[in-house]
């Protein structure tokens, strides 16, 4: 996808999207594992925007720029390369530790209540977006009521939230109670926070007598 990102915490605006690969050359790819509910498998994607041909290593970017080793010179030698992994790998696994698990494991209707950010009562409004490389789709979803995150719920000028859900877990018209969890911060989407995070309003009385439990 092409287009233009921006980092904060460098208010940094670079290019994404553009292709340097080339078949048939060599490249160091530094990875990290993603496990999603919404995929089949695991899958391993780019820590950032880095670039570094193996064979021409002068020419080795990250966010469009040239690396920098020591403030002073290009990455250029193995040595080089091997400590801005090693620098670029302590980050990733620093920022993996500050990061909450990208979905609550357990199928215990109290841990997952508990550990999700926000339980919702809500009627699905219409499916806004149908996934087609994954197994979810982003629903229109009311707000009836907030069993929990009212602190941190942003709703549009009628009520409604994007929610990203299994697909077939949900109808269209009905209502129920969600689990789910903000992807970051500021993010105006939010996902499903487990596999059993879409619960009948059968069960909101015992929701939120584990919600007043816990609190």
């Amino acid at each position: 996808m092409k287009g233009e990102a921006h980092i904060e915490n460098t208010n940094k605006t670079y290019k994404m999207g553009d292709n340097k690969y080339k078949a048939g050359e060599n490249y160091l790819l530094i990875m990290e594992e993603n496990d999603s509910l919404f995929y089949e498998n695991i899958r391993y994607l780019l820590v950032t925007d880095i670039y570094i041909p193996i064979n021409n290593m002068n020419q080795s970017t990250m966010y469009g720029e040239a690396i920098i080793i020591d403030g002073t010179q290009k990455l250029t030698e193995y040595g080089d390369m091997r400590s801005f992994i090693n620098n670029a790998v302590d980050k990733s696994m620093l920022n993996k530790l500050n990061q909450k698990s990208a979905y609550i494991k357990s199928e215990k209707i109290d841990v997952i209540v508990s550990e999700s950010d926000l339980i919702l009562e809500v009627i699905i409004e219409d499916i806004e977006i149908e996934g087609i490389l994954h197994s979810g789709n982003t629903y229109v979803c009311k707000v009836l009521d907030i069993l929990k995150g009212k602190d941190i719920l942003i709703t549009d000028e009628y009520g409604n939230i994007l929610t990203t859900l299994l697909k077939e877990s949900v109808n269209v018209g009905d209502k129920y109670i969600l689990s789910l969890n903000k992807i970051v911060d500021t993010s105006i989407i939010y996902t499903q926070s487990s596999k059993n995070s879409v619960m009948s309003t059968e069960d909101k009385n015992f929701i939120s007598n584990l919600l007043y439990n816990i609190d």
